[in-house]
């Protein structure tokens, strides 16, 4: 550029010489301002080039804090994936223990079975040995008969070849026995596999039959062919007997023709026969192919009852982590605060201690300012008594002649006025004894002037001696003051190194703050999932309630509707009423297994036959049981009224329930009475009590109830379950002991559809107040439903709500469109509609609407009924369930929460601060203060939620403070909010919005429940409760 402008100077320079100077100036400028450019430019590149610098710092400072991060990143994974690896082992090695445990169990009880064998084996050795003494002693005796009387010794060989055969007759009916045992076993099992067969078996034979029946009718239809074919050649060998050869030769055709008929008929009966043998064995592989199938399914449950267990292992593993996450977030807050109390600590001693060293500080300063003070006003007084004391030593001089004679009277004088003066004063001092000694020395007689001089400035002098030893004694209170100021200074000294190694502590301590922070956020998170699975599972278990609350009603009508819907369980009911009718001769049976389908009608026929009977029951179903202890204290408490004392293992229970039938044996005794009382013990779902059995030895006790109570509780088991006998849980233990004892079992097979649609026309006619006229309409319907629902389920229950639910809507529709009808067409096409088919079967199997609310919206008329109070119907129900003992004080706890205040907590419920009487006396006068005041209380109905640390802090005041809060709380907890005695809520805010974070509960059952749980465990509620 440069370069260009300076050969554009020269040309202009060669054309023109006059515009050479204005050129030139011009094109510097433009020269100066491009050199600017350039360095503004070389500047801004400059700046750009260190701002690069600076980011590449800036990425390879981001490049290694990523790579750091990614260190401790994969070194926490890896920490948390030995923690996995170590819980995984733990729970292996706990399962490993459990094994063991078991086993050990296991072989302990063979062991004992052992002993008490060899125990028997012993007596019973002992009694051989007794009776071979006796032997030998008579032995000895008779030798000396047997050389008398030989007769006797052949009746004697007799008498013992007889014994012998009978001993070997025992032997072989044992081990008949015991064929008969493994046979009974092997027969039931065939019976089973029998009766499935028999259906396919009867399949096959109804398509054979008519096969074969389309094969007699040809084979028929070929003889009578034949017959006519041979009648029609006897009547022209009769008619024509003068015939000539061409008609022979027919008649040879036709019976060549017949043969050939005759060999084709018996070729297609061996095609028949082959295919019969076919079809003989295409039924073999089918019944092989059954069996096989059979197999995979018992494969396939074992799988179902594996992972069901597996299920059960996870749920306590939920629990057990839902625990320690309570408790660890209870040790992060405790600590938390522990840690924010000392800092706060800290802050005010160290606040209050430099405080205290800054006004010591100021106060030391004002000290030695003072004494410096009083150091120069010392010396300064020190001084004027020095110049007046040489003074006075001149002036004695001077007068010492003259004051010999007048010396004595005013000695006199002076000296009482000295004493005078120092009685007032106080002390003495060095110049009044100068004073004492100058007396004596001749002075010449002053003037008035003069000892009025001489007498103020020993004044002065006493005065300022006496404001020296003042000054002097506050010098030495002050000394004194600053070494106690001195002595605090170092003791807060020390404990200001005390505080400083408090703190460093404690900052060690907050540096694991943010993992531990980390850890609770992570188990926070957790437990919302928890809750929200909570919740989930909650609403799961409402649904479940309201299933089993529909499913009781239909049993109640099932129940009153028996003798009508229950036609086809007659041959069942023959043979049920002949094993339980009384008779004097035939004793009732022991033992009797009831088993097949669900909703067959089992329960129903045995509570009908025994209430036909008026026979005592004790009924049992084991889904309202939760432990063997509940099945133990619900035998014993429908035996007897009295008070039920503790069970702990099956030796109480057997204990007890003899006591109490030996009580009753006597009161039956007093009263004259000639029977003895007899129960019919039922057990309903036996398979759900024995999953609580560890041992597997509940059955077999059951069993032996008669020889374990020594025969006085006279009784008769009923088992009622889904699984043959010999199927049932934990069966193969006591297999091989049960021997005799094995029940008679009785198989009730599942409803065909005839008798499904009598059963439920009758149950239906009886609920839904139908005329008789409409009952041809009802079976109808009743059928048409069944069509496409039977393919569905076969299950009574379910289906009577769907066929209630298409009658309800199909008799609304068929109101509205048909009145003016005579009621003969009606329209069913609204059953095959898809739309209804989704809304009953949405309502039968997820309960997305109940039963009575779907038919109160499809009734005809639409009335409003009023809805009756839930609470007091579940609380009804389960007057009769009884509760563990946890669960027992868990209510008490929350029903006295909601009848006392808060701020009375610590005087009802603290044991530690005061004693029983005294705290009794407070109870006493606060409830007589409020009954003065005539507080009332609300109703249980309107009371306030409780927080759950309230709760439980009353629970452990209760129970004494020794028991420690484990998950068998919780799990009682959700079991009373289960049962509806009380209910979860939650904290809401003003949005409405539960916070499961902070539980809530709230007392749901009546007074008088609560107070009968109180008093079934002897304790005195009222002693608690303010009015």
């Amino acid at each position: 550029m440069i370069s260009f402008l300076r050969s554009s100077i020269l040309s202009y320079s060669s054309t023109s010489s006059g515009n050479t100077l204005t050129v030139l100036r011009e094109k510097e400028e433009q020269i100066q301002q491009l050199l600017d450019e350039g360095e503004k430019l070389s500047k801004t590149q400059l700046q750009h080039t260190n701002i690069i610098k600076k980011l590449r710092t800036k990425e390879k400072e981001h490049e290694t804090q990523i790579t750091s991060l990614n260190a401790r990143s994969d070194k926490l994974t890896n920490e948390l994936d030995e923690a996995k690896k170590n819980l995984q082992e733990k729970e292996e090695n706990e399962k490993q223990l459990k094994e063991t445990v078991k086993k050990l169990e296991k072989s302990a009880i063979h062991y004992e079975k052992e002993c008490i064998s060899l125990k028997s084996l012993y007596e019973d050795a002992e009694e051989q040995i007794r009776s071979t003494k006796v032997a030998l002693e008579n032995s000895y005796k008779e030798i000396t008969e047997l050389n008398k009387t030989k007769a006797a010794t052949e009746s004697k060989v007799v008498e013992a070849t007889l014994s012998a055969e009978i001993l070997l007759k025992e032997e072989i009916r044992l081990a008949v026995d015991k064929e008969r045992i493994i046979s009974r076993q092997e027969q039931e099992k065939l019976q089973m596999t029998i009766d499935e067969l028999r259906h396919s078996i009867q399949r096959s034979e109804i398509q054979l039959n008519r096969r074969e029946q389309v094969l007699r009718q040809e084979i028929n239809d070929l003889r009578q062919r034949l017959q006519e074919a041979e009648s029609r050649n006897e009547d022209l060998t009769q008619n024509i007997s003068n015939a000539t050869r061409p008609l022979l030769r027919q008649i040879e055709n036709l019976q060549t023709t017949y043969v050939t008929q005759i060999n084709s008929l018996e070729k297609t009966e061996r095609q028949l026969t082959d295919r019969l043998a076919e079809m003989q064995a295409q039924y073999a592989m089918s019944v092989e192919h059954e069996r096989v199938a059979n197999e995979t399914l018992l494969e396939t449950n074992a799988k179902w009852k594996l992972a069901e267990a597996q299920l059960s292992t996870l749920k306590q593993d939920k629990t057990r982590f839902t625990a320690e996450i309570d408790i660890l977030r209870m040790k992060l807050t405790n600590l938390e605060d522990s840690r924010q109390r000392e800092k706060n600590q800290i802050e005010t001693m160290q606040e209050a201690f430099t405080q205290q060293i800054n006004s010591l500080i100021q106060e030391k300063r004002q000290l030695e300012l003072d004494a410096e003070l009083e150091k120069t006003k010392y010396e300064s007084d020190l001084k004027r008594l020095q110049i007046v004391h040489d003074a006075l030593k001149e002036q004695n001089n001077l007068f010492d002649a003259q004051s010999i004679s007048r010396s004595s009277s005013n000695l006199e004088s002076t000296l009482q006025q000295q004493r005078s003066r120092r009685s007032s004063g106080g002390h003495d001092t060095p110049s009044s004894f100068s004073f004492e000694r100058s007396p004596f020395v001749p002075t010449p007689k002053p003037s008035v002037y003069e000892t009025l001089r001489n007498t103020g400035a020993i004044a002065v002098l006493e005065s300022l001696e006496s404001q020296l030893k003042e000054k002097e004694g506050e010098i030495t209170l002050l000394q004194s003051e600053i070494a106690d100021l001195e002595r605090t200074r170092e003791s807060m000294a020390r404990e200001l190194v005390n505080l400083s190694t408090i703190n460093e502590k404690l900052q060690q301590q907050t540096q694991n703050y943010p993992i531990l922070n980390e850890q609770y956020k992570e188990l926070e998170k957790r437990y919302d999932a928890l809750l929200t699975m909570y919740g989930e599972k909650q609403e799961e278990a409402d649904e479940l309630r309201l299933d089993l609350a529909d499913v009781k009603t239909l049993y109640r009508a099932q129940m009153l509707s028996l003798s009508d819907s229950y036609s086809c369980r007659l041959s069942i009911c023959s043979s049920l009423e002949k094993l339980f009718s009384s008779n004097p001769t035939i004793p009732y049976p022991s033992h009797v297994y009831i088993y097949g389908n669900n909703n067959t009608g089992k329960s129903t026929i045995i509570k009908y036959i025994l209430n036909k009977y008026n026979h005592t029951i004790l009924w049992f179903d084991c889904r309202e049981i939760y432990s063997l202890n509940m099945f133990y204290h619900t035998f014993i408490s429908l035996l007897s009224n009295n008070i039920i004392p503790v069970m702990k293992n099956f030796n109480d229970f057997i204990r007890i329930l003899r006591d109490l039938s030996i009580q009753d044996m006597n009161n039956n005794n007093n009263k004259k009475k000639k029977t003895k009382q007899y129960y019919f013990v039922v057990l309903h779902h036996i398979e759900l009590l024995l999953n609580y059995d560890t041992t597997g030895h509940l059955l077999y006790l059951l069993f032996k109830l008669n020889e374990l109570t020594l025969g006085y509780f006279h009784h008769t088991l009923i088992l009622i379950g889904h699984q043959p006998f010999y199927q049932l849980p934990q069966m193969n233990q006591i297999e091989a002991e049960l021997g005799v004892l094995t029940p008679i079992t009785i198989f009730v097979p599942a409803y065909t559809r005839t008798e499904i649609v009598t059963i439920l026309q009758n149950i239906l006619t009886q609920q839904q107040d139908i005329l008789p006229s409409s009952i041809s309409q009802l079976q109808i319907i009743i059928e048409l439903a069944l069509q496409s629902f039977y393919i569905v389920t076969n299950d009574l229950i379910e289906l009577k709500d769907m066929i209630t639910m298409c009658i309800k809507d199909f008799l609304r529709s068929n109101t509205k469109k048909q009145i003016n009808d005579d009621g003969t067409n009606h329209d069913y096409r609204i059953l095959y509609q898809k739309e209804f088919f989704m809304q009953v079967l949405n309502s039968v199997y997820t309960r997305s609407m109940s039963i009575p609310k779907f038919l109160d919206t499809h009734t005809a008329d639409e009335e409003t009924t009023d809805k009756s109070s839930h609470i007091s119907t579940i609380n009804n129900k389960n007057n009769t369930r009884d509760l563990p003992l946890s669960a027992k004080f868990l209510l008490i706890a929350i029903y006295l929460a909601t009848q006392n205040p808060i701020k009375y907590d610590r005087m009802l419920y603290d044991k530690q601060n005061q004693g029983k009487k005294s705290r009794r006396a407070k109870i006493m006068h606060k409830r007589t203060q409020l009954e003065s005041s005539k507080i009332e209380y609300l109703p249980l109905s309107s009371n306030k939620s409780i927080s759950l640390n309230r709760l439980l802090a009353i629970y452990c005041s209760l129970q004494g403070d020794t028991i420690p809060l484990t998950t068998q709380i919780y799990t009682q907890l959700s079991l009373l909010t289960s049962m509806r005695l009380i209910e979860l809520v939650g904290s809401s805010n003003e949005t409405g919005i539960i916070n499961l974070n902070e539980p809530k509960y709230r007392c749901t059952s009546s007074n008088d429940y609560v107070r009968r749980v109180a008093a079934s465990i002897d304790f005195k509620i009222d002693n608690l409760i303010l009015v």
